[in-house]
């Protein structure tokens, strides 16, 4: 007989039978594995893969569980205890990047479904699991998840705080580009959601910005002919509790320098990590205040580069909040253009969902206050 190289794609139509419970769907999988056996035994060369994702569970409906394993930037890796890339057993803690965001929640998320099967309940709907690998930046993944495959009914995600959020900021990341300079050159940040706890600068005007620097008490380091401003690094959702080195840069350096883009840092945002001097107070009861943070900065001879990070709360108007920012860039002449953006994500407390989820942590966990 020919020698025959088979692809099967198995997905979750491999397990589905007229009967809903986890017994059925796992004797289905028996079942499937003896026609596999079948093609092994005859010499053919099988490649198994999944059809349409990690699923099991029967019905209309489609339960998306949504999981990435993308993690953040290792950034400067002298600052590691550990090593930033491998796992590490500490204490009897798993240290690494990506461990709690978000590969640990998955992993619970995968034992929970698992713990479903082995009770051997009865489905009433499909559970799925999505794995994305893009979602610390622009959601490609999922943009191209839902042009190829069938869009979930509901749907939640290991990736936030204990025991359950139901509210998550819009995110609108955006760039306020303006002129160059032939003198001062400054490249600094990394990715937009991170709080830069490093900017640096060498030049010219060396002496008087570490003089500076010192007058307002801010932490900077020396490296030969380069100062390094110090900050403290942390999420853009949470740039208040950090400290931008940027932010303490541009300050130090407005003293010195006409440009626009440190003009705009020093004085339309100052150390302020809320965007309050820009849009006053954008606060609201189910998400919290505004979070406001400058993640890059570029000067170049023929260009500069604002990179801004802002975690809009679920009940602010985001298109009034960019008439604001781009009006306030103008006066700088410096022009607002949106990069990325994602909508808030809100289902109200009393909703079916919130509150099934919430009930039945309740359950495992005793009684817990809700986030």
């Amino acid at each position: 007989m020919t020698h025959r190289k088979i692809v099967v794609a198995l997905g979750g139509n491999a397990i589905l039978t007229s009967d809903p419970s986890a017994k059925a769907q796992k004797a289905a999988l028996v079942q499937t594995a003896k026609h596999l056996v079948k093609l092994i035994k005859n010499g053919d060369d099988l490649i198994i893969t999944h059809g349409n994702g990690p699923q099991v569970g029967q019905g209309d409906e489609l339960l998306a569980i949504l999981c990435h394993l993308d993690v953040f930037p290792a950034g400067d890796l002298s600052n590691w205890e550990t090593s930033s890339f491998e796992v590490t057993i500490k204490n009897d803690h798993l240290v690494g990047r990506g461990v709690q965001d978000d590969k640990g929640p998955s992993m619970a998320a995968l034992f929970a479904v698992k713990a479903l099967m082995d009770a051997d309940i009865t489905y009433t709907k499909r559970f799925r699991f999505i794995f994305g690998t893009d979602e610390e930046t622009l959601w490609r993944c999922m943009n191209r998840y839902n042009q190829l495959e069938e869009v979930a009914t509901m749907g939640f995600a290991p990736d936030s705080s204990f025991p359950l959020t139901y509210a998550e900021k819009g995110l609108l990341q955006a760039k306020l580009v303006g002129p160059g300079d032939r003198i001062l050159t400054l490249e600094a940040g990394t990715a937009y959601d991170v709080v830069p706890a490093k900017a640096s600068y060498s030049g010219h005007l060396l002496a008087s910005l570490v003089a500076e620097l010192d007058q307002l008490g801010f932490d900077y380091e020396m490296d030969d002919d380069r100062v390094i401003v110090l900050g403290i690094s942390k999420h853009a959702k949470d740039a208040a509790e950090g400290i931008n080195a940027i932010f303490r840069l541009a300050i130090a350096l407005q003293k010195f320098v006409g440009h626009p883009a440190i003009d705009f840092i020093a004085n339309a945002v100052g150390e302020d990590a809320t965007g309050f001097k820009l849009f006053d107070d954008v606060t609201d009861e189910p998400s919290g205040t505004l979070s406001f943070n400058i993640a890059g900065l570029t000067i170049q001879p023929k260009k500069s580069e604002i990179r801004n990070d802002m975690r809009i709360p679920v009940l602010a108007n985001k298109e009034h909040l960019v008439h604001i920012l781009s009006e306030k860039a103008a006066t700088y002449g410096l022009d607002c253009q949106e990069y990325d953006y994602l909508p808030a994500l809100y289902v109200p407390l009393d909703s079916e969902l919130v509150q099934t989820l919430h009930g039945s942590i309740r359950i495992i966990f005793a009684q817990q206050p809700i986030m």
